[in-house]
């Protein structure tokens, strides 16, 4: 019984984190981005995003925007990053429900070990920073890339933030390119740290 349920837990949780890191432009570009009632404040300093029906708020800077997403659950990136399908540097955040048996801890350790072919993970520590308790992560990811017969790779520097309530987990994803990843770091933990969980 062990064995089926986190066979149940792995198989969509993969699908999820191949979504999450890996989302092609070209699906990008296809989706049409959901209609959402979340609530949205800007004030000259930070744009506070609330998702009550998920039960987090996070602040992000000013001209940050801000889109329901099909496959995450938001992303979010400086406004003129969403002149691409796949806007970098880019926050995208992810809410499931926690499948019984598992905790912060053991989601965690699955996505490192499931991805630890294409992450190179560079700290991974619990935070008691900001307002909510998470597990961040640093790793640089290499995706490879097919751009018609030529083949290349793309390596994003990520910031995960790992946080749980109750009955689900979060997953807040920082990306940027490797080569301007310290540009936007202090902008990262700041997002990270403003998690408030409901």
């Amino acid at each position: 019984m062990k064995t089926a349920m986190n066979s149940n837990f792995l198989a969509p949780f993969l699908i999820f984190c191949l979504i999450c890191g890996f989302t092609s432009t070209e699906a990008l570009a296809k989706s049409k981005p959901e209609e959402t009632s979340a609530d949205v404040r800007i004030s000259k300093d930070k744009t506070k995003f609330s998702d009550a029906e998920n039960g987090y708020s996070l602040e992000f800077p000013a001209g940050w925007r801000t889109q329901k997403d099909r496959i995450v659950n938001l992303v979010a990136a400086p406004l003129e990053s969403f002149k691409n399908p796949n806007p970098i540097p880019n926050v995208k955040v992810v809410v499931r429900p926690i499948p019984d048996g598992h905790t912060l801890d053991t989601i965690s350790d699955t996505a490192v070990k499931q991805w630890g072919a294409i992450w190179k993970v560079e700290s991974d520590v619990h935070s008691k920073e900001g307002k909510t308790p998470t597990r961040r992560v640093v790793l640089v990811q290499t995706i490879p890339l097919s751009l018609g017969s030529e083949h290349a790779v793309q390596q994003t520097k990520v910031l995960k933030a790992f946080a749980a309530s109750k009955d689900k987990y979060y997953i807040i994803s920082c990306a940027a390119y490797v080569d301007n990843f310290a540009d936007y770091e202090k902008k990262f933990t700041e997002i990270i740290d403003s998690l408030t969980l409901k």
